[in-house]
Parts: C-alpha cells; sequence; structure tokens
C-alpha cells in the first residue's frame, strides 16, 4: 500500500482537488464579473472614439468587425501574465482587415504606456484612460477585464481576471 499511495495520490486525489479549486475560482470570476459590469453578453458596447498612444482612433463598436476590448494597468499582475495572449492574437488577426483590438491602460497615461510598451514589446494598439472615463462606461471595477465585440455589434466574451484556460476560449 506505501507504493501504492503516492501514484493514487497523483493519479487521482491531486487533479479532483485540482478541478475543485478550478470550478471554485471560476465560480468567483463569474461573480465578480456579474456584481461589476455595467455591460454584459449580449448588450451593445457603450459608442466610443478611443485614441490610442499613436494617434490613431479605433471606434467601439466598429460596423461589421470583430473588436476585442482589453482594460489593464502596468501594476497588474494578472493583466502582465494575460497581455503576452493578447500579442499573440493581434500578432494572427492584425492583417485581417473586419478585426480591431482596444487594449485600454485604466487609469494610466500616455507617457506610462509608452514606456510600458517599450519595455514589454507589445505591438498591439494601446489606449490611455488617465481619470478611468472609458473603463466606467463597462465596468465598475475589476481587472484585466476583456471583451468582444461581435460584427453585429453585441458582446459576445466578457472576463475578469485572466487564467491560461481562458486562451483557447478567447482565440476562437
Amino acid at each position: 500500500i506505501p507504493v501504492l499511495l503516492p501514484g493514487l495520490w497523483r493519479g487521482v486525489v491531486r487533479p479532483v482537488q485540482a478541478s475543485k479549486l478550478l470550478t471554485s475560482v471560476n465560480a468567483q470570476r463569474a461573480e465578480t464579473l456579474s456584481s461589476t459590469s455595467i455591460v454584459n453578453i449580449g448588450d451593445a458596447p457603450p459608442v466610443l472614439h478611443v485614441l490610442t498612444i499613436d494617434g490613431q482612433t479605433i471606434s467601439i463598436p466598429s460596423d461589421g468587425d470583430v473588436v476585442l476590448i482589453n482594460f489593464f494597468a502596468t501594476w497588474c499582475g494578472p493583466c502582465l501574465v494575460e497581455l503576452p495572449f493578447i500579442e499573440r492574437i493581434w500578432l494572427e488577426n492584425k492583417q485581417n482587415a473586419k478585426f480591431k483590438l482596444a487594449a485600454i491602460g485604466r487609469e494610466e497615461s500616455v507617457e506610462t504606456l509608452l514606456q510600458f510598451r517599450d519595455k514589454h514589446g507589445l505591438t498591439f494598439p494601446i489606449c490611455a484612460d488617465s481619470d478611468s472615463t472609458i473603463f466606467s462606461r463597462f465596468a465598475k471595477e475589476a481587472i484585466p477585464r476583456t471583451l468582444i465585440v461581435a460584427p453585429d455589434g453585441r458582446i459576445v466574451y466578457s472576463k475578469v481576471g485572466f487564467m491560461d484556460e481562458d486562451v483557447p476560449e478567447l482565440t476562437a
């Protein structure tokens, strides 16, 4: 039996515990999303014209386009983990004329975001939201927050926080 217990622990008990923990974390994320969101899946996002730190304008929603919106902050640990995945999605889709991306730095200045972009080698469009005016039209609190607006102008994806398990759904 002592020989079998470690294998049983690794093969059965630990995966069950991990599954329960993941279920609990996802339930907490869903509750946070529900209690902090101003717009939800199925809603139209607020109509916005945001200016990137490079002076380009991005319209939300963008008629007939898919728009990925990501709210982040330079000091946010989960944001720093998520942003390389956002970069990968950008690189895979930036040539698609029907795809737009707006990463919005909540309570961040243009200067800070320029330095942050250069330090982390990011190439996707970044917008400053120094006074949280843009963010406050989507949510009360909690970042990172990622939304996708479908070509029909409705939100089809909305998550708060970030876990590696989000990547396949976000990419799809």
